[in-house]
């Protein structure tokens, strides 16, 4: 750890299970502040830089689904409002054949 405390702090802050050990260790053996705070840095600004980025853009995804939703409903409630005229239609059809059939 002492030797390559910066590459390993680096790769442990980038993955999301190994960082806490990796500090505690750093912890441990007393690495120096000025040799691993650069290191996590920048890899915090990295990590972070990525989920802000993944966070955007999964917004403006979930917009366009969204809209495309939209679109889908109005659709099918135009379709379902057409499909209980022509049912109607149908019934109300059905009872006057039978009226006639009937007098």
């Amino acid at each position: 750890m002492r030797a390559h405390a910066a590459k390993i702090l680096f790769m442990a802050k980038l993955s999301v299970s190994l960082v806490i050990p990796a500090l505690i260790a750093a912890g441990l053996v007393k690495v120096p502040l000025k040799k691993w705070f650069p290191a996590v840095f920048g890899a915090e600004m990295i990590w972070t830089g990525a989920l802000v980025l993944i966070g955007f853009y999964t917004t403006e995804a979930i917009k366009r689904v969204e809209r495309g939703l939209e679109y889908a409903i109005l659709l099918a409630s135009a379709l379902f409002v057409v499909f209980l005229f022509w049912l109607v239609r149908r019934v109300l059809g059905k009872a006057e054949e039978k009226a006639e059939v009937d007098e």
